[in-house]
């Protein structure tokens, strides 16, 4: 007899993870939403987050990314000013996933 599979645990991220994260998938959308440029697709997202340009962490085998970091993400591809925002997430951001 097998197991049965418990998604109760590290196969589901918790709600809190749900709403403080933004599948990669969807940044393309938000970002459009809040800008009149043309933003990359998910591909060069994808990129951007393999290369360590976009700070993202895994979630069930999918990349995320902090919803409070959607302003400095914006910055970092060129969609708005830098220079009136946050700087982009750099290491401390990226630690602050490592701990998470």
């Amino acid at each position: 007899m097998k197991p049965e599979l418990d998604t109760t645990t590290a196969l589901v991220p918790n709600s809190a993870t749900c709403s403080e994260f933004l599948p990669l998938t969807e940044l393309a959308p938000a970002l459009a939403a809040s800008t009149d440029r043309e933003v990359p697709t998910y591909h060069k997202l994808w990129q951007n987050v393999v290369n360590g340009r976009i700070v993202a962490r895994k979630i069930n085998g999918r990349y995320h990314v902090r919803r409070a970091d959607l302003v400095a993400i914006a910055a970092t591809l060129g969609l708005i000013p830098s220079g009136d925002h946050p700087a982009p997430a750099g290491k401390a951001a990226a630690d602050r996933m490592i701990a998470a």
